[in-house]
């Protein structure tokens, strides 16, 4: 299976998702830049920033 048919089949479950699970889970060295691809090629992903004082995480999630 190719990283991004594991990221897609991760994502479709519509929680939110880190950007550390997603490399755990899926291999991918560059999360936001497959994402991108993905965005560009009509998926619905989102982007969620959560935290505070400077420890932010980017948690990904694709639209049910």
């Amino acid at each position: 299976m190719l990283k991004i048919d594991k990221l897609l089949n991760l994502l479709s479950d519509g929680k939110n998702h880190s950007v550390k699970q997603i490399t755990k889970k899926t291999g991918l060295e560059s999360v936001s830049a497959t994402v991108r691809d993905l965005r560009s090629q009509g998926f619905d992903i989102y982007l969620n920033v959560k935290g505070s004082k400077g420890e932010k995480q980017n948690f990904y999630r694709m639209a049910a």
